[in-house]
């Protein structure tokens, strides 16, 4: 029992803190009315319907490792986390360009409004280049509840999540004045920022616990290994 609480827990408050970010990226919105409010949250579920493949694709990484982990396969640890990043960022790029030029007609699906279509399209534009971000950021979190250190995912969403989001907005839309975008460019320093945060967490606990957490370039050392 204390070995599930000490896995589940940490991956709840990982969830809390995603609910929390969201309230916190609102209540920046919340002064440009109820147009930033609607075109947030209609980008917002485009942009999650987009990640869904690179969530799925890391969502079944973290049985994998927890499994090489038990078995002190390490490599294959190694193999299946450059894997499943390599494949996802190739999803996501695709998800990108979709972003790109078909942005404001997935948003007039949702919403007849013009006003609401541009303020969204203006969050799907900063979205685009986030998403390889998440992708590798999902994989990192799988990869630390693999390897039964999930409270890392825990502190790196409190500071994604809330201190980055709410410091980057301060910074940009009080400021610096940038309205909207100064919202949606906090969203984005967030991301990258709490990326660069869990690579170097995760490379930092991969030395201590598996040797290292290597490179893609295991990829083409398999493939190279599969037809000599």
């Amino acid at each position: 029992m204390k070995d599930i609480i000490a896995q589940g827990a940490p991956a709840s408050l990982n969830f809390l803190t995603i609910t929390i970010g969201v309230f916190v990226i609102q209540y920046f919105l919340q002064p440009f009315g109820a147009t930033a409010v609607a075109a947030y949250g209609i980008a917002l579920r485009i942009e999650q319907l987009i990640l869904l493949p690179g969530l799925g694709l890391t969502i079944v990484l973290l049985p994998i490792i927890a499994q090489n982990y038990g078995a002190q396969d390490f490599e294959r640890i190694r193999y299946a986390f450059w894997w499943c990043v390599s494949v996802g960022i190739a999803m996501m790029l695709t998800g990108a360009v979709i972003l790109f030029f078909g942005g404001r007609f997935l948003l007039s699906l949702f919403s007849p409004d013009p006003a609401v279509n541009d303020v969204g399209y203006d969050y799907l534009l900063f979205a685009a280049p986030m998403l390889p971000a998440y992708l590798t950021l999902f994989a990192i979190m799988s990869f630390l509840q693999g390897i039964k250190r999930p409270i890392w995912t825990v502190w790196i969403g409190v500071y994604r999540q809330i201190f980055a989001s709410a410091g980057f907005a301060v910074l940009f839309v009080y400021l610096l004045g940038w309205g909207p975008l100064g919202v949606w460019a906090a969203v984005f320093a967030a991301v990258w920022s709490g990326l660069i945060l869990s690579s170097l967490v995760a490379y930092a606990v991969a030395h201590k616990h598996i040797g290292s957490l290597g490179s893609p370039t295991i990829l083409i050392t398999h493939i190279k290994r599969k037809f000599p």
